[in-house]
């Protein structure tokens, strides 16, 4: 069942990432990506867990909220907290799982809005079946995800909806998670499957217009009057009048 969500979720993201790939046009609207513009972003959201069949638990629901920021074009680092709940197969009662790490979202094209997704985190279970009930593990993420065009909702501008796959290792490296003593796996593999928001955080910087280029002014030459009768060579009819001699408007 695992390695058929595995196949399907790359399956759908090359099929996203070959359909986007496509040069946009310009007066396209932007994509999620776009739309943060340097800002921080809040994304809530939920995830449905398929659990190793190694941890004797049922499938289970899960809820994580991650803040995030772009530092480059093509790179989002985000911190994550997480909540994942499974219900122990032989039933009444429920192991626990909380991480805290960090996930790289990686665009592959400036084009698409379908990202890589790699991460890790530390994480704590408890009351998990098996000798070992609570247990500190390494938790590993490798997956990939959409987020889909921005929209409205009231106040806030520019939120997006979000789609991610991810295969999670809980790499907690100890037999005794089993059933009996010794008979645990070292490690689990799960499947994530999870939906949420993207929610900008703060104003759109605008940049400051750019300065006016200096304009070349050219100095202004009061017109000559050579002859120095009182009136300027531009309208001088006579120019060599002799000093003294009374003329018209005309310089004559």
């Amino acid at each position: 069942m695992k390695r058929i969500l595995v196949g399907c979720s790359a399956a759908l993201l090359s099929l996203s990432i070959q359909a986007q790939d496509e040069a946009r046009p310009v007066d396209a609207p932007p994509n999620a990506f776009e739309t943060l513009e340097q800002r921080w972003y809040a994304s809530p959201s939920v995830f449905w867990a398929f659990a190793d069949g190694g941890r004797d638990t049922d499938n289970g629901y899960g809820a994580a909220l991650a803040v995030g920021r772009a530092f480059t074009q093509e790179l989002l680092l985000e911190g994550v907290a997480q909540f994942n709940q499974f219900d122990h197969d032989r039933g009444g009662e429920t192991a626990d799982l909380i991480g805290l790490g960090v996930n790289g979202l990686f665009f592959l094209t400036r084009k698409t809005p379908a990202y890589l997704l790699l991460g890790a985190a530390y994480g704590d279970v408890s009351s998990h079946p098996g000798g070992e009930e609570d247990y500190g593990t390494l938790l590993m993420n490798v997956g990939g995800g959409y987020w889909w065009k921005p929209f409205d909702l009231g106040f806030i501008k520019g939120m997006s909806l979000r789609t991610d796959a991810i295969w999670r290792l809980d790499a907690h490296n100890d037999r005794r998670t089993g059933d009996t003593e010794d008979n645990g796996r070292k490690a689990f593999q799960d499947i994530l499957l999870s939906v949420g928001l993207v929610v900008p955080i703060g104003a759109v910087a605008v940049p400051p217009p750019p300065e006016p280029e200096p304009v070349e002014v050219a100095p202004v030459v009061a017109p000559l009057d050579i002859d120095g009768d009182g009136v300027t060579d531009d309208v001088d009819q006579c120019p060599d009048t002799p000093p003294g001699t009374a003329v018209d408007t005309s310089g004559c």
